[in-house]
């Protein structure tokens, strides 16, 4: 691999080229863009595998950019308003084994006794499993008099700290939870790009060209050669497509779209709002992402250091009034931005290829289906992880082995955003409004509820790394086990009763931990 140019410098843009050069010094990484195009950010949430990135991939510490971002620790999400229109729910991630508890090696012993073949077997038991059981025991009665809440908090150190608006690291720095897991961010879109260029891209060897693409130049299934608008030319083993939606080198080659059904939002109204400190929630610093059920669709709010970013998302297919909708989030965030709210508006769908040829798409590029929870940046940052481990351990691969890769993975990882998405928001009990009425009636034609659970327990089969395991064994199997009465498919089990001394004692020494934090704005220094 001699030579890859990326098109488009917003967030995917830089982390791309920059993780492909930090870890692969000797490939010729080129970012071309043009600074006249603005990004598309308004604020985002990350899932739980970013820290993994930003520190493992592209080698920078906490401490090196989240200020430069306004950036801070996610250790939950806020789930009002799903249930039932004044309905609260409140998690935290991410399950964490103290190591007092892992010396025991209970489970290990265990599952070895239940002749496990092999370690994915064993930590289904140790790990992951555990999630899966304490949802089998709650719904069963085999937790005891405990409610909702007790089994969230104990699915992960973050629930109190997320709760009480409590950081998970003291005023010194030191960390108060396992420092790999457990957390991760929210920044500003509109800077984080900048900050890793900055800090890891142009330091690392990547070129930069400031210029506009005029035209693509393809040779079957390949890009031969871009020209730019002064006439000069550019070539490269592999193109990488980071421009957004406008998808400069995707819609020149054969990728395969693939639209999401009509019933899919495809339109957001969005739009800063800065702290005040009142007792309004929206108006306070917190580690919390919210995703609020609306009567016509939901809202996110997204916490900064400086400001939160806020939208709500629809579908502009069911004849909603934007300015009714702009009136129901201002009523809800107290706040109108000055100029008013932005209006995004986006084709729900995907293509099927990542890569096709020598063309590979990520970030908006690649598609766009919901906003909900950090889907696309977290789909690109595992991708591209793959990409890199592919790169380092065989420089000499060629495009139909990555091609082969990537095709594979987003496979997998579209189909869990297509159910995470359609689940969450389409098998809400709420009746009240004519959109809840609508999912519901969608969700049965469809057999969601069924398709549901058939996907847990494929994934729980399936053979992937212990990240995307997690994912659904903690934050979507607990989150719709309390919130939708959805009942999970029986585990075994035969390892209740030492899940239920380990469930108490997480529960009180996370509650603990979270006790003795400073607030957030005793450690972001906010007054």
């Amino acid at each position: 691999m001699k030579r890859i140019v990326v098109v488009g410098a917003g967030t995917s843009g830089w982390m791309v080229a920059s993780a492909i050069k930090k870890n692969c010094p000797g490939v010729d990484v080129t970012i071309v863009y043009d600074s006249k195009i603005p990004t598309v950010g308004v604020g985002e949430t990350l899932t739980f595998f970013m820290p993994h990135f930003m520190k493992n991939v592209l080698g920078l510490s906490d401490e090196q950019w989240m200020p430069q971002v306004k950036a801070t620790y996610k250790t939950g999400v806020s789930m009002p308003g799903w249930t039932a229109k004044d309905s609260e729910y409140q998690s935290g991630f991410c399950l964490d084994f103290p190591a007092e508890f892992l010396a025991s090696n209970k489970f290990n012993n265990l599952a070895q006794e239940k002749n496990c073949a092999d370690m994915d077997q064993i930590d289904h038991y140790t790990k992951g499993g555990i999630v899966d059981l304490w949802c089998s025991m709650y719904q069963n009665g085999l937790l005891g008099d405990v409610t909702g809440n007790d089994l969230i908090a104990s699915t992960g150190e973050g629930y109190y700290f997320s709760r009480d608006r409590k950081s998970i690291r003291d005023l010194n720095g030191t960390w108060l939870v396992n420092p790999t897991v457990g957390y991760s961010y929210h920044y500003n879109a509109d800077l984080v790009g900048q900050s890793i260029a900055e800090l890891v891209g142009k330091p690392s060897g990547v070129s930069v060209i400031d210029s506009t693409v005029v035209s693509v130049e393809t040779d079957g299934d390949n890009i031969s050669l871009l020209t730019l608008k002064d006439g000069s030319t550019i070539t490269a083993d592999i193109f990488v497509d980071c421009s957004g939606f406008h998808r400069l080198l995707v819609k020149k080659i054969p990728f395969t779209w693939e639209p999401c059904d009509e019933y899919y939002n495809d339109s957001a109204i969005v739009g800063p709002l800065h702290y005040d400190n009142t007792d309004n929630p929206a108006h306070c610093i917190s580690s919390n992402s919210t995703l609020a059920g609306m009567d016509n669709g939901w809202r996110f709010s997204i916490p900064l250091t400086n400001r939160s970013g806020n939208g709500y998302v629809f579908n502009s297919r069911l004849g909603h009034n934007v300015d009714q909708l702009a009136d129901e989030l201002s009523s809800v965030i107290g706040f109108t931005p000055p100029n008013g709210f932005r209006h995004i508006k986006w084709d729900p769908g995907h293509y099927k290829e990542m890569m096709v040829g020598n063309c590979i798409a990520f970030g908006l590029a690649s598609g766009f289906t919901d906003p909900f929870d950090a889907n696309n940046l977290s789909l690109t940052t595992r991708i591209v992880k793959e990409l890199v481990d592919l790169l380092k351990a065989n420089p000499a691969s060629s495009n139909l082995d990555i091609a082969n890769l990537l095709n594979f993975r987003a496979k997998f990882y579209y189909r869990d955003i297509d159910m995470r998405v359609k689940s969450c928001l389409r098998l809400s009990p709420r009746r009240d409004t004519e959109y809840y009425r609508l999912m519901a009636d969608v969700a049965e034609k469809t057999y969601l509820k069924e398709q549901f659970i058939e996907h847990i327990v494929n994934t729980r089969k399936r053979d992937f790394n212990n990240q995307q395991k997690f994912l659904w064994k903690s934050w979507t199997h607990v989150a719709l086990a309390v919130r939708y009465g959805i009942k999970l498919p029986d585990v075994d089990l035969s390892l209740a009763p030492l899940a239920k001394q380990y469930f108490n004692f997480n529960k009180t020494r996370c509650l603990t931990i979270a006790n003795r934090a400073p607030t957030l704005n005793e450690y972001y220094h906010l007054n």
